[in-house]
């Protein structure tokens, strides 16, 4: 269970601190304060080796379609545009495990292209030995544990969208992540909320 939870550089969110999270959580706050944008950081959180991670997050605001462009992407995640700010999550569980997911910009990320060529029959695919590395942007997602490390290479190339992953070692956490479309009572929520704190549940 997560007890501490910190959000720097993210969307409206310079930096935000909670501690203590219960079990059962009630976040509330006139419109445009970052409610969405907190429950969205703990999506990419646990959503991290997903590469259509920010997709998802702009169908959940209801965007219709996006330029598959890093300044279309992925700029609107950072805190006022800023892309040269890295985006951090920090989370503390109950089990007295630290982890942290880095969102960095990477400009000269480096991949081998590969060569490819229709293959004459029953012959593999090949690649040239003498091809240089060709740098790309990458949104780089380092997330690292009191035990792990993990880094990803988000890619935007040739009209789609792709993921590089060093080592792929890591269990993920399973969480649900639930986007509601229609508009509720917000005191009916506290005073249901407040009920089933009362009886223990």
């Amino acid at each position: 269970m997560i007890k501490n939870l910190q959000i720097k550089n993210f969307k409206g969110i310079s930096e935000l601190n909670i501690n203590n999270l219960s079990r059962v959580n009630l976040i509330g706050g006139s419109n445009n304060v970052g409610k969405t944008s907190l429950l969205e950081a703990l999506f990419l959180f646990h959503d991290r080796v997903n590469p259509h991670m920010f997709l998802r997050l702009h169908g959940f605001r209801g965007v219709q379609s996006v330029e598959l462009t890093p300044e279309s992407m992925w700029a609107p995640m950072f805190s006022t545009f800023d892309m040269k700010s890295d985006i951090e999550i920090s989370i503390d569980t109950d089990n007295n495990e630290s982890n942290k997911l880095i969102f960095r910009i990477n400009n000269k990320y480096l991949k081998h292209e590969v060569i490819r060529h229709q293959p004459t029959f029953g012959q593999p695919q090949q690649i040239k030995t003498n091809i240089e590395p060709i740098p790309s942007i990458s949104l780089d997602i380092i997330y690292s544990s009191n035990k792990k490390k993990q880094v990803a290479h988000l890619l935007i190339e040739s009209g789609s969208i792709g993921m590089h992953i060093d080592s792929i070692e890591l269990k993920p956490t399973e969480a649900v992540f639930m986007a509601a479309t229609s508009r509720n009572n917000a005191q009916e929520d506290a005073i249901r909320f407040g009920k089933i704190d009362l009886i223990g549940k």
